[in-house]
């Protein structure tokens, strides 16, 4: 190729929102054209929308998106990859949700301090994880209105904030 000459990449037809009232499986054929990631992501989005008997949504608002899962699965996978090159006891902070191994310190498990949904600046409660542990905390408190009622598309404020734990982020957070 020339110098200064461009190129222009190939117009991809993969990934894109559905349109408005069109709905997820319209867009198949769309989808089988995406990277293995992409399907991982919506594979995961599928389980904990039947985990949760649809309060899970990938198309809480009627638009596609798995935001509500990929943020755990991000954090739950940059974890592993710090494991996988030796980096056994490592706390990764997703947006304020952790993926934990190993310990703080040998012998030290780690400490993690629950902010009070009510009254900032204060704790409600502390978790002590003397092992591989996730934690995910969702409300409203830091974000704002960002949680969906999926069967309705409206946003849900009248709850305060709640905090799970579990083995790893993706499904804790999701």
């Amino acid at each position: 190729m020339r110098s200064g000459t461009s190129v222009r990449a190939p117009r991809r037809s993969g990934c894109g929102k559905p349109r408005p009232g069109q709905p997820l499986g319209a867009c198949r054929d769309r989808l089988d054209a995406c990277p293995p990631k992409v399907h991982e992501v919506l594979s995961l989005c599928a389980q904990a929308t039947h985990a949760t008997d649809g309060w899970f949504s990938i198309v809480p608002a009627g638009t596609l998106d798995p935001s509500g899962l990929v943020k755990g699965w991000v954090t739950e996978d940059a974890s592993q990859l710090l494991y996988d090159v030796g980096a056994q006891h490592t706390c990764v902070n997703g947006g304020g949700d952790l993926q934990i191994r190993g310990q703080a310190a040998p012998g030290t498990p780690w400490c993690i301090g629950i902010a009070h949904p009510l009254h900032p600046g204060k704790l409600v409660t502390l978790i002590t994880a003397h092992h591989d542990l996730a934690v995910a905390t969702s409300g409203t408190a830091e974000r704002g209105a960002h949680i969906l009622n999926p069967h309705y598309g409206t946003t849900a404020t009248t709850f305060a904030p709640l905090t799970l734990i579990g083995p790893c982020l993706t499904m804790t957070d999701a």
